[in-house]
């Protein structure tokens, strides 16, 4: 889960739809909104410069239910209370071309595996292919960058959804004549980075964006 934390001493006022503060219990978590013990709803951040409570009104219209935001540094954190209306909301914000981001969610959280043993020359369609001769599917596969020299090295990322079964690919140690070891990725001691609007605490999966002056 991708905590938000915000620098000390930024100003924080909360609204909801019908105007009114939020509960004490929307400060619990900043990202999500806690449905049941084990399922979590990321919340969305809009641009919202100007009539927040209008735009969280709106929004609730959209969804067809109350919403309760938070306004933060210009910015309106709304937090819905299912998928269905996180959906809902991302289309509304697609269709509007408004600026936002979203956290990971659960059911879209990514295992991020490392294969070392390979030649960086290796065809990513035959190691697809071997990938799934062993049972697994991946999302994607791309060959990592030493991020000083901009310079191949011999360690290829795939990207699986997470789950129990997909945890066997640690297991792998052939694919085709080679020796191969598969790690899990290190995770970095920075805060998660955006790479297309290059602010952090969250990815850029989760980022939409369209600039209203294109």
């Amino acid at each position: 889960m991708t905590k938000d934390v915000s620098p000390a001493g930024a100003s924080r006022s909360g609204i909801t739809a019908n105007g009114n503060a939020p509960s004490s219990k929307d400060y619990d978590s900043d990202s999500f909104t806690e449905v049941t013990r084990k399922k979590r709803i990321a919340s969305i951040v809009i641009d919202a410069g100007k009539n927040a409570t209008g735009l969280l009104e709106q929004l609730g219209k959209h969804v067809g239910a109350p919403l309760e935001g938070r306004f933060e540094n210009g910015k309106l954190r709304v937090f819905p209370k299912s998928i269905v209306e996180h959906r809902k909301l991302q289309a509304y914000i697609s269709d509007n071309m408004m600026r936002s981001h979203t956290f990971e969610m659960s059911h879209t959280q990514q295992l991020k595996c490392v294969i070392r043993g390979l030649p960086t020359d290796f065809d990513h369609t035959e190691l697809m292919q071997e990938l799934r001769g062993f049972g697994f599917d991946p999302n994607h596969i791309s060959l990592l960058k030493n991020k000083k020299t901009n310079t191949n090295m011999p360690l290829f990322l795939v990207t699986l959804p997470k789950n129990p079964d997909n945890q066997g690919i640690f297991n792998i140690t052939n694919i085709g004549f080679f020796r191969v070891h598969a790690e899990p990725l290190n995770k970095s001691n920075m805060p998660p980075q955006c790479y297309r609007c290059q602010e952090f605490y969250h990815h850029s999966l989760g980022f939409a964006i369209v600039h209203l002056d294109a």
